[in-house]
């Protein structure tokens, strides 16, 4: 016999289980443009996140790290404004980012540092590079829960190489997807043998 629980109980049973969080950490090992050819600590099919990306360009040494990218316009050989945007797969939410951004070889340098979500600006830094002798490392948690994040590398001064590298992403289930998991695991558990 299958036990039938209304859905009210079984959307605040699954708001008081807790939500694990998974982290995806990306890396760069090559491309430029559009066509970075991002890696991550998950197989890229399974990230639950969609990648989009302009003005990037791979660059291999003389970072503080190997392997990064950087604010430039590959088609017009400028500098340009890097943008990285990454959109959650239904179902799912940003919690935290996390990154590396260093300077390059031993040129002095200033960058601005943007991080957007759905509520709209939620940083805007300056950092001061003094070459690759200078890394930065970010682990920021979302004021709320978004769906979106936009990341803006903006050079200000120097060379415009400054480098940006092991892009951390946490998520979690959105609170809609937990929901439905409370309400199937309280159907399932419903049932009783004879």
């Amino acid at each position: 016999m299958m036990r039938v629980v209304p859905l009210a109980v079984a959307a605040l049973c699954a708001g008081t289980a807790s939500a694990e969080v998974s982290s995806t950490m990306l890396d760069i090992p090559s491309g430029s443009g559009s066509d970075i050819q991002w890696s991550s600590s998950a197989a890229l099919e399974a990230i639950p996140f969609s990648i989009d990306a302009e003005n990037v360009a791979f660059r291999g040494g003389n970072h503080a790290t190997f392997g990064v990218v950087r604010a430039w316009d590959v088609e017009n050989n400028s500098d340009a404004t890097a943008k990285i945007d990454l959109t959650a797969n239904d179902g799912f939410m940003f919690t935290s980012i996390s990154f590396d951004l260093s300077g390059f070889k031993t040129y002095a340098s200033s960058a601005r540092f943007k991080i957007y979500t759905d509520s709209g600006l939620w940083i805007d830094k300056t950092w001061s590079f003094d070459g690759n002798s200078t890394l930065i490392h970010k682990e920021w948690f979302l004021p709320e829960e978004s769906s979106t994040l936009r990341i803006r590398l903006i050079n200000l001064s120097g060379t415009p190489y400054n480098g940006l590298d092991n892009i951390g992403i946490g998520t979690v289930p959105a609170p809609g997807a937990l929901a439905l998991l409370g309400v199937s695991g309280l159907l399932g558990g419903g049932r009783r043998r004879r």
